[in-house]
Formats: C-alpha cells, sequence, structure tokens
C-alpha cells in the first residue's frame, strides 16, 4: 500500500471487497459541505515541496473543528477567516475520481510562510520554493502577501527570494511592504542570529544551512 493510502473492508461486503482511499479525501469527507483547502505541510506534499513523511493532514476552514484520528492520520482543522477562503485555492486530482481543493503552489508558500509551525520551519519551506522555483509566479507571491496583509510574510519571502536569487522582478514591491520592527525568519526558533536591516528580518537560521538547500 501506498503512502498517504487506507484500506476500507465493509464487513458486509466480504473478504474479497477492498476500497482504497487517500487521506485526503477522508479529509474532504470530514469537512464538507463546510468550506475548506488542504494546507500547509499537506498542500507542500501535494505540490510536491518536500518528500518527507506526512502523518497530519492539514485542513483549513472557517469552522473550528476538533482534530480526528482516522486510520494512521491525524486529521487537523486550522481557523482561518473566512475572507481567505476568496482565494488562492484550486481544486486538484488525488486520485483518478476524486478532487479536493488545496491552496495553489504561491498560496501554499505565503501560508507556510505565515504559519512556519505548521509546515516543518521556514527552513521546509525554502527547500520547496527551490524545488519548485521555476513553476512559481512571482507577481502572483507579491499579491497573496498584500492580500494576506502579513508583514512578517512580506520580510522572510523577501529575504528568501533575494538569497536564492529568485524573483529579482518581486523584491522591490515586497520591499515597500516591509515594517520598522523586525522580525524572526523562524518564529519556531530561539530569537538569536544577525539582524538584517534591509528586511528587517532576524535570521536564526544558519546562512550555510539555507544554502545547502541549493545543492540537494
Amino acid at each position: 500500500m501506498t503512502r498517504g493510502k487506507y484500506l476500507i473492508v465493509p464487513l458486509s461486503a466480504g473478504e474479497e471487497a477492498e476500497h482504497s482511499e487517500n487521506w485526503y479525501v477522508i479529509a474532504k469527507n470530514l469537512i464538507e459541505p463546510l468550506s475548506y483547502y488542504i494546507s500547509y505541510y499537506s498542500a507542500l506534499e501535494i505540490h510536491e515541496m518536500t518528500i518527507q513523511p506526512i502523518f497530519t493532514v492539514y485542513i483549513s476552514t472557517p469552522n473550528r473543528r476538533r482534530p480526528k484520528e482516522v486510520l494512521g492520520a491525524t486529521h487537523r482543522f486550522v481557523y482561518t477567516q473566512a475572507s481567505d477562503m476568496e482565494w488562492g485555492l484550486e481544486d486538484v486530482w488525488i486520485t483518478p475520481s476524486q478532487k479536493v481543493r488545496v491552496s495553489d503552489l504561491e498560496r501554499t508558500i505565503i501560508d507556510c510562510l505565515d504559519r512556519p509551525d505548521l509546515c516543518g520551519g521556514v527552513s521546509e519551506i525554502a527547500k520547496g520554493i527551490w524545488a519548485k522555483r521555476n513553476d512559481i509566479d512571482y507577481q502572483k507571491l507579491v499579491q497573496y502577501v498584500k492580500r494576506l496583509n502579513r508583514k512578517s510574510v512580506a520580510k522572510r519571502l523577501g529575504f528568501l527570494l533575494e538569497i536564492y536569487s529568485l524573483g529579482k522582478e518581486a523584491l522591490p514591491e515586497l520591499k515597500d511592504l516591509v515594517s520598522p520592527s523586525y522580525a524572526l525568519l523562524d518564529p519556531t526558533l530561539e530569537d538569536t542570529g544577525r539582524h538584517i536591516s534591509f528586511w528587517k528580518i532576524r535570521v536564526n537560521i544558519e546562512r550555510k544551512e539555507l544554502m545547502q538547500i541549493t545543492s540537494t
């Protein structure tokens, strides 16, 4: 059985009956007809931005729900504003017959930079950015930063794009969104490291670690 699958054998169907579904389809069935989208670490996996094994399915929704354990996976519902359900989403085929709603590539990056604690940290999303660098719409990234309206996201994104020499055309607009106060590059880590005044970011990840991403 492949990763991300589970097996349902209805008792009434007999031993030979098997039905295989994806964890993300389970997520869809758990939340619909309420609005939702697959997000954060789970969206990284769907967009092939991570190779880490994922055992938690992240589901963003404006409806507060408790986590559910279903056949080997924790389905975690992340509360979001209803207005944040109106942009940056797409329906993708997860199985030959099933679609689920997921944040698109650029929205996934923005969401993860807003909540690094839900995607394995900034180093993990940096790997995803580098892996998908040729597919990213950098102007769309800027528009999404403006839509989300998080200054810390503009700072983290601008810094990462600059050190990886990506999306140079987007940097001036991101710079205009930077506020005077400093933000941590990765808020899941200790408040240490060098202050970069241009982006108003405190780099609490070793630069060597960040640059090693480009060689993997």
